[in-house]
């Protein structure tokens, strides 16, 4: 029997991504915040730095901004990021990025702590966001009308995701 939600790849709805650039962030230890219920709390990680690239856009991210992450249980938490990015041509953008990162039970406490990229692996985790951005420069103004999915790692200093634009 054919599954009728299944697209072809002809389909104008199917969905359809073009690589937009790999980032990675250098992120500053956790300030936790517990909240209820109990194991409930909110994480907050600055960033201290990092880069992207990709055929389109190269840069940094400048220090400040983070993440704001709010653990539902030990295994499940949702992301909220905000943070600039100054590509090598001094263009300023704004990044957000919204998503959720679940592991496999009793791993996530662990790959969070520092030395924790050691234990990840992607087939144990599920990391994922939808980024935005918003630049007032008109070599850039095309982000603004940009929606990327990342797909993200635990990395020894942070987090690094790879970005790819829905079209």
């Amino acid at each position: 029997m054919t599954d009728p939600t299944a697209r072809s790849p002809d389909d104008p709805l199917a969905p359809r991504f073009r690589p937009l650039m790999r980032f990675e962030a250098v992120v500053a230890g956790e300030l936790a915040l517990p909240r209820r219920p109990e194991g409930a709390k909110l994480s907050i990680c600055y960033f201290e730095g990092g880069s992207f690239a990709g055929e389109r856009l190269r840069g940094r991210l400048l220090p400040g901004g983070g993440d704001w992450a709010v653990y539902d249980s030990e295994d499940r938490l949702n992301i909220e990021v905000r943070g600039v990015l100054k590509t090598d041509d001094e263009a300023l953008i704004y990044l957000r990025y919204d998503g959720l990162w679940w592991a496999e039970p009793g791993l996530l406490p662990r790959i969070v702590q520092p030395g924790g990229h050691e234990h990840f692996r992607p087939e144990q985790n599920y990391l994922r966001v939808v980024a935005r951005f918003e630049t007032a420069d008109e070599r850039y103004a095309w982000l603004n009308r940009v929606l990327a999915l990342g797909i993200g790692e635990r990395t020894p200093a942070g987090v690094s995701y790879a970005f790819h634009e829905i079209l």
